[in-house]
């Protein structure tokens, strides 16, 4: 949709009774950006608190997501007409059975740099057309997605 949303899913327990989330607490944080341009929110710099211990946060997916993402993979589609979902109920139990599926099979908080490092995805621009306009392919398989489908045991639609 191309605008700024922010939401955050605190995990039970993880709130005391002023609403402030526990050291150590579980919370998802999720950020959508808007698009690039002039006066738009497309970028947002997040600071996270120091843990005590010193070691470097960890990133972690979380597993109710994991398995919403594996349950309702079978409706994505890159076409105009989109497959409709099924009754919430019929949806619930594809959510709780794939949730299991991930707790069982990938665990319930995977360390996300055990799955996605960062790597290039397409080259850069060739020195040799500067200024030019040159060819480009139309897109470019993202080892990310591919990991991340592998993960899920799900077909990559992306590509």
């Amino acid at each position: 949709m191309h605008v700024k949303f922010e939401a955050t899913f605190k995990h039970e327990g993880s709130a005391t009774s002023t609403d402030q989330p526990r050291l150590g607490a579980r919370e998802t944080k999720f950020l959508a950006l808007d698009q690039c341009l002039p006066n738009r929110d497309y970028l947002e710099i997040i600071d996270f608190p120091a843990p005590l211990n010193n070691d470097p946060p960890k990133f972690t997916f979380d597993a109710e997501w994991l398995g919403i993402v594996r349950a309702t993979h079978q409706y994505f589609s890159r076409t105009k007409r989109q497959k409709s979902f099924p009754a919430d109920n019929v949806l619930r139990r594809l959510i709780e059975k794939d949730i299991r599926w991930v707790k069982e099979n990938v665990g319930e908080s995977k360390d996300v740099t055990e799955v996605q490092a960062f790597t290039a995805t397409s080259p850069g621009p060739d020195p040799a057309f500067r200024g030019r306009n040159f060819p480009r392919p139309t897109s470019y398989t993202n080892p990310q997605t591919v990991a991340f489908c592998e993960m899920l045991g799900i077909p990559n639609k992306i590509t």
